[in-house]
């Protein structure tokens, strides 16, 4: 029976061979105009499981209670915990005045909140020790609140010396601070510039790189029509970044992670290599037809035949 049918519809395509041809064609044409104008994709994943199972509709209510989906995470670290802080909260500023790209800005860990309260998320043990810190280094705090300046560095350092020599300090604690001043004032003659920290000055220990990390929690606005839904929102962090001359003004560079940029990965995965893969597999199939059928005509037709086949899928797909 399929035989016969087969036979059939090929017989009459020879037959009628020039009307077969050009109704193809036209076919062809007709279905890649329509796929051009209507065709187009989904990257939001979470479309592709029913929203009607249990386990699924428990998720969308997670999801919509704490919407951890679709943020990314600027990661803004500098050569100091004060450019650091200068950085962040000048990026924060920028991103906020971007409706376009972004529906919310957080910077994590910072804010007038924490500047009035932050030592209330301290241990006691420790918020004991840094109280005691600022009530020891109060003569000095006093001197460089009053002048912020390379004269009001120097009358701290005489307070400190006459300190040392009233033997109300001992010489090997005032040490580490002599030591960072002077580190920074021979970088400053040998290179033109240098960073400084105070936080780092009045430290006991030294700071590790967690202390020169700020963390900006982003809300982008996802184009689920494009291959990469998050790259407007990932670009335009980047550009303002570039535009606040991070790396010469603050030192800083900015980096991205969380969802969004990952999911950007991925499918950006899929146009890597995209032009040589398919050009491989179209001369992968013309070696196969040629060595199935070792005719030139033949495999013309078949291609061409492909090709149409493709068109009309894609336009029922659409």
């Amino acid at each position: 029976m399929l035989t016969n049918i087969v036979v059939s519809v090929v017989r009459t395509c020879t037959r009628f061979a020039l009307p077969v041809v050009i109704i193809s064609v036209l076919l062809s044409i007709g279905a890649g105009f329509y796929t051009a104008r209507n065709f187009s994709i989904n990257t939001d994943i979470n479309k592709l499981i029913s929203p009607d199972l249990d386990w699924r509709k428990r998720d969308n209510q997670f999801e919509e209670a704490f919407d951890r989906e679709r943020l990314i995470l600027a990661v803004v670290e500098a050569a100091t915990p004060e450019l650091t802080s200068a950085a962040a909260k000048a990026l924060t500023a920028k991103l906020q005045a971007d409706k376009k790209n972004f529906e919310a800005i957080t910077a994590l860990g910072s804010g007038e909140f924490f500047e009035k309260n932050g030592l209330l998320f301290l241990p006691t043990e420790e918020v004991g020790k840094v109280t005691g810190q600022l009530e020891s280094a109060a003569p000095l705090i006093e001197i460089m609140a009053g002048d912020p300046s390379i004269r009001g560095l120097t009358g701290a350092l005489e307070t400190g010396l006459a300190g040392v020599k009233r033997g109300q300090v001992k010489l090997d604690n005032a040490a580490p601070p002599f030591n960072l001043i002077s580190e920074t004032v021979e970088t400053v003659l040998a290179k033109g510039s240098a960073t400084f920290s105070w936080r780092e000055l009045t430290s006991d220990k030294p700071l590790t790189d967690s202390d020169k990390r700020a963390f900006i929690e982003v809300k982008p606005i996802i184009d689920y029509s494009a291959l990469e839904p998050g790259k407007a929102a990932t670009d335009a962090i980047r550009q303002a970044a570039a535009d606040l001359k991070f790396p010469t003004e603050y030192h800083a560079r900015v980096r991205l992670t969380g969802p969004v940029p990952i999911a950007n990965e991925e499918y950006a995965t899929v146009q890597d290599g995209a032009i040589t893969n398919g050009i491989g597999t179209v001369v992968i199939v013309l070696i196969i037809l040629w060595l199935a059928l070792h005719s030139g005509k033949i495999i013309f037709a078949v291609f061409v035949n492909l090709f149409i086949g493709l068109a009309l899928t894609t336009r029922s797909a659409s």
